[in-house]
Formats: structure tokens, C-alpha cells, sequence
């Protein structure tokens, strides 16, 4: 196994070029293709040009997998966003790195944005069933939404409102062979504000205990977050070092080689750089209720809950924002479905009744409703909740 010889949390700045994460199971000797594939010799000849050895390029049948970390789909990958990627002189480049990192509000292809990564919704393809991975992501999910004083927050979505609500990361069987034969898994960094979509895994690991798989499924989560392997160094100018964190850290669970190890805890630099990116903003509490974190309540595991009722008192912090009057909206499914009031008074608190809006016509359930509070006084100021479930008895 090669040793863990640093901690480097790092962000994948490139927004366009699909970059993924190949988490790798063991070291050996390089693999040789044992079917041919139709390469793409401009995108080849690009990697060996920036440095990468040809033995540590892998060709799959859509892909160049790249040292173990990184896949390059083939003739969609543009080679000038390339040069701009990994040109140590871009200093363009450089500057919205740091920005990002020294205000944790420019958001660039790295990172997921402030309002999609307090309610990222995860599904867990039909491909995987009768695997250990269903079971395993709903506990990765609560791993990484209950890091302390981090605003990252999920929603399980179940079979029957996946394909209905759409999702943000998707866990699913490697049905094209995109996964090289000595990885379990791998999975898409963010891009565009949103975060990874994919998570592939590679069918051929059967025998891998559940706190294997937990520990595999932690650990793609965090590329889907923009977090890239601890121990593989600093080589190309667009990584960064994560600020507060050691040059040394053999309990990530980000290492980019396991050791088989079941997954317990984070090490405390995993935790201080997930808080890095995603820290709790001023705004992120005006609203209390309701409110809450992935996996607060066994029956309903999503980011916040309402049960057994369809009228819930709305509760907000009424000395965080200076305005006469806030303006209350329900949405579901990301759409608005009611303006609830126009003009509230900034007491802290307001009576709604949810159900009429909600469709829940022949249903007890309305899933994934949010409220949003806004400023009267400034519509730039405003908060949304997680999203929840009512339920009408």
C-alpha cells in the first residue's frame, strides 16, 4: 500500500472539463488494455504534455483515467480549458482560487453553491440493490451533514420521488466500464455551482464489509463536495492547501489509498476543511423553524421535518435582520407554490396553514417543501429552510 504522506485538502477550480475522482483499492503495475477502444489523441497527447506519465493514464471506454484520481471524458473534454486549468501562470485562475478561499462566497466550479449545498438530494440507484451501498450512504450522508458548524445538509431521496424531483448526486452501478479494474469507485468534483452528480461503483467488490463500504461512501461524497485526495500532493499549480490544516494526516478519509479500514470518525483536519468550504453565514439561521439536519429523525431522515400536521408555527431570529416586515413564500420541489404573507411583522413568529398549497390531493405526504423568509425593507436579505416533510393525519 503506498504510505499517507500529507493532508491537502484540495478544489478543483476548472468549472467545464468532467473531472472525477478514481478511488483506488491497491498499488500495482500499471493496466493494460485488454479491449481497444477509439482514443483521442489530442486529449492524450494534452495530459502527457502537462506531465502525466503514459503508464499512469488508463483508457476506459469513454475516459482517460488519470493517475488514479482524475477521469477526462473523451472528445467532450476541451483542451484550451485545459491549458487555462493547469497553466501555472494563469493568474486569472489563481485570483478566483483565492478569492474563494479567502471569502468562501466566489463561487467558481469548485465549490457548490451557498443555497444548493444546504439541501443536496441524494438517490441511490435500483442498481445497487442487494449491494451494501443503499444501507451505507444514508449513514455517509449523516457523517458529512453533521460536522459541526458546517452548513452542508441533505435529503435521502427515496425510489418513488426520484425521477419525479430530479437530484443533485446520483449513486449508481458502473454499467460502461468507466471504472478502472483497482478502483471500487469513483466520483464527479463540482462544476458550475452544483455539486458532483456522479457516483460510480465498480460491481467486481463484493466481499467489502459494511464499514468498508461505509468508509468508500464518505469518501466519494467528499469529492462530490470539491475535496481531493489528501496524500497525492501538490504537483499541479491549481491545487490548494486548505488553510489550518498539516502537511501530514494518515487519518483522512479522504487518503486516496485504502487500507480496507472501516470508517469511525473523521480525523479533525477533515472536519475543519469541510467547515473551511462550508461555513454557517450570517443569513443561514434566520429562520429556526423548521429546521434541522440530515438524519435528526429516524422515520423521517431528511434535512428538517413537520409531522402530523399541515399548519406549523414559523419561528426566525427577529434581531438578525433590521426590517419592519418579512415576506413569507412556500416552495416545493424548488417551485414556489404560495406566498404565505407579504407583509409580516418582525416578531419572530407566524401561524401558517401548508396543506392547501401543497398538492396533496390523494397523499398524506408533501416532500421536499421549504419556506423562505425575505426582507421587506431589502430583498437581498433572506433564508431558506431545509427542506422537510408534512404530513397530514
Amino acid at each position: 500500500m503506498k504510505p499517507t504522506s500529507s493532508f491537502l485538502a484540495l478544489l478543483l477550480v476548472l468549472s467545464i472539463v468532467s473531472f472525477y475522482s478514481c478511488k483506488k483499492e491497491q498499488t500495482g503495475s500499471p493496466m493494460s488494455l485488454t479491449e481497444s477502444y477509439k482514443p483521442d489523441p489530442a486529449l492524450y497527447e494534452k495530459l502527457l504534455s502537462y506531465g502525466f506519465r503514459a503508464e499512469d493514464i488508463v483508457e476506459t471506454k469513454n475516459y482517460y483515467c488519470v493517475e488514479g484520481d482524475m477521469l477526462f471524458r473523451k472528445f467532450l473534454t476541451d483542451t484550451v480549458l485545459l491549458d487555462n486549468f493547469f497553466a501555472a501562470d494563469n493568474a486569472q485562475a489563481r485570483q478566483r482560487l483565492d478569492s474563494t478561499f479567502a471569502l468562501a462566497q466566489y463561487i467558481t466550479g469548485s465549490l457548490v453553491t451557498s443555497t444548493k449545498v444546504e439541501n443536496l438530494r441524494v438517490f441511490v440507484d435500483r442498481s445497487l440493490v442487494g449491494t451494501g451501498w443503499p444501507d451505507a450512504v444514508p449513514l455517509a450522508l449523516r457523517a458529512w451533514a453533521n460536522v459541526p458548524d458546517c452548513k452542508l445538509n441533505f435529503t435521502h431521496v427515496e425510489y418513488s420521488q426520484a425521477y419525479a424531483t430530479g437530484n443533485d448526486i446520483v449513486v449508481k452501478a458502473d454499467t460502461e466500464g468507466a471504472v478502472p479494474l483497482l478502483s471500487v469507485a469513483m466520483a464527479e468534483f463540482p462544476r458550475l455551482g452544483v455539486a458532483g452528480p456522479t457516483i460510480l461503483i465498480n460491481m467486481n467488490y463484493t466481499s467489502l464489509s459494511p464499514g468498508q463500504i461505509l468508509w468508500f461512501a464518505v469518501h466519494e461524497l467528499g469529492h462530490c463536495l470539491g475535496l481531493k485526495h489528501t496524500d497525492n500532493g501538490n504537483n499541479n499549480s491549481p491545487w490548494r492547501l486548505v488553510p489550518g490544516t498539516p502537511e501530514s494526516d494518515p487519518n483522512s478519509v479522504m487518503n486516496s489509498i485504502s487500507n480496507y479500514q472501516s470508517f469511525t470518525a473523521f480525523s479533525p483536519y477533515d472536519m475543519v476543511a469541510i467547515r473551511y468550504l462550508y461555513p454557517y453565514r450570517q443569513l443561514d439561521k434566520w429562520i429556526t423553524y423548521p429546521e434541522g439536519k440530515y438524519g435528526s429523525d429516524p422515520l423521517y431522515p431528511r434535512a428538517g421535518y413537520a409531522v402530523n400536521t399541515d399548519a406549523i408555527d414559523i419561528k426566525w431570529n427577529k434581531d438578525l435582520v433590521s426590517t419592519p416586515t418579512v415576506r413569507l413564500e412556500l416552495y416545493k420541489n424548488d417551485v414556489l407554490m404560495h406566498v404565505i404573507a407579504e407583509s409580516v411583522p418582525n416578531t419572530g413568529s407566524y401561524f401558517a396553514e401548508l396543506g392547501p398549497y401543497l398538492d396533496m390531493v390523494g397523499t398524506e405526504y408533501a416532500y421536499f417543501v421549504q419556506i423562505k423568509i425575505i426582507s421587506n425593507a431589502d430583498p437581498a436579505y433572506y433564508d431558506l429552510t431545509s427542506k422537510f416533510l408534512v404530513y397530514v393525519p
